[in-house]
């Protein structure tokens, strides 16, 4: 879900604006890096969700990460 203003655009466009600008520099790698980096730390915490809800319920486990 994304927060949209009153003209239906996004509220907040922080990342993607700051993901283009340093894509758009010199520096390109840098702009890949950055974004292979915060797709990789969104599924650890996917991850961690899991384990988590896993080891929550004491008598049932439901989503075991092995």
């Amino acid at each position: 879900m994304v927060l949209k203003d009153a003209n239906g655009y996004p509220a907040h466009t922080f990342l993607n604006k700051m993901f283009i600008s340093l894509s758009s520099s010199y520096f390109d790698f840098l702009g890949i890096a950055m974004f292979g980096g915060f797709a990789l730390y969104l599924i650890f915490c996917v991850m961690k969700g899991n384990i988590k809800f896993g080891v929550r319920l004491v008598f049932f486990t439901f989503h075991p990460m092995k």
